[in-house]
């Protein structure tokens, strides 16, 4: 009676150490644990960095499902987009981004970017003027 006990129980280990090595190995192939937008963040600028646009839209959209409230995982996002010439979408992170962080200077500017190439050019000042006042304001704070 003892040994049918032990059965289900092995069973349900094997079953279990089957489960996460394969959530161990699957995050290997990633690159980066799954829930560490840190690290997808640094892998995606990486994949700019090499021109790899559809890895790094991959692991900036990873990095944003990882932590929805990173100002940065959206910023990062929105440069993949514009790097695929999604303008409407790297229009949207850029604008999440400032959502969650309004004083992020360079979610400004790259904005004014992409309202200058679509020839919104009173969008592109307001922008860009922004982000001279959020760079301002940095400078001021780190004086401080």
């Amino acid at each position: 009676m003892n040994a049918r006990r032990r059965a289900p129980r092995r069973g349900w280990a094997l079953a279990l150490i089957a489960l996460l090595v394969t959530v161990a190995l699957s995050a290997c192939q990633s690159g980066a644990p799954a829930g560490d937008a840190t690290a997808l963040i640094a892998e995606a600028r990486e994949s700019l960095d090499e021109g790899r646009t559809e890895d790094a839209l991959d692991a900036a959209r990873r990095a944003v499902e990882a932590d929805e409230d990173s100002a940065e995982a959206h910023f990062v996002q929105g440069n993949a987009y514009a790097h695929s010439d999604d303008l409407a979408r790297a229009e949207a992170s850029y604008r999440r981004a400032l959502e969650l962080d309004p004083d992020h200077a360079d979610a400004h500017s790259n904005l004014g970017v992409i309202y200058y190439r679509q020839e919104r050019l009173a969008e592109a000042e307001s922008a860009l003027r922004e982000a001279e006042a959020a760079v301002r304001a940095a400078v001021q704070n780190a004086g401080e």
